[in-house]
């Protein structure tokens, strides 16, 4: 198990619902309360990989789909105390922003129409700034309570579409992390 506030992203090998933590729009779970088909990476439009928890050492604390009569656009990971977050690929960051729900947040384009943004930051590492050009598991900030957030956690979505309308980030579509097939590295030695 890695520190909490390494320098460097380990994603989690698998991802467990968080202890005591009822979560109404689980996916799929085993009786150790595992998801059943996480990858750590996965290829997202069949072109870009993410990583599907850009934290160490997190759990599942509410997953994407109905929650509360609504959509939840995302997924929240936890983390007991609150960690780093880290790019879960490289792309170049568009927004640093704060919203009312979001609170401060991280929105990066990955290229291909595909975006990830990270919410609920307590704090964005001073060199993060829009125009920047980030990598895979680069320190982007760490998790906090900002906006509408009950407890320390990041909320992680990842967007596909067209950034360039009036909504910019909020016209994108919010996509299911566990819906992707996995990223598997191809082995080009033999």
């Amino acid at each position: 198990m890695a520190p909490p506030n390494v320098e460097r992203l380990y994603p989690p090998a698998e991802l467990r619902l968080c202890q005591g933590a009822r979560v109404s729009n689980a996916p799929p779970t085993d009786g150790a309360r595992l998801v059943k088909g996480y990858s750590r990476l996965v290829l997202v439009n069949g072109r870009v990989p993410l990583v599907t928890a850009p934290a160490p050492d997190v759990c599942l604390s509410s997953s994407f789909g109905p929650r509360f009569g609504r959509l939840h656009a995302g997924i929240d990971l936890q983390a007991r105390p609150a960690t780093r977050v880290f790019a879960g690929g490289s792309g170049v960051v568009r927004e640093v922003e704060y919203a009312r729900g979001y609170g401060r947040y991280i929105l990066i384009d990955h290229g291909a129409g595909v975006f990830t943004r990270y919410a609920h930051l307590n704090s964005v590492k001073p060199s993060i700034a829009p125009g920047t050009r980030v990598w895979f598991g680069k320190p982007i900030g760490v998790m906090g309570r900002s906006g509408n957030a009950t407890g320390i956690h990041l909320h992680y979505e990842i967007l596909t579409g067209s950034y360039d309308t009036p909504r910019r980030s909020f016209g994108l579509t919010a996509r299911d992390p566990f819906s992707f097939p996995p990223y598997v590295v191809q082995d080009t030695t033999s």
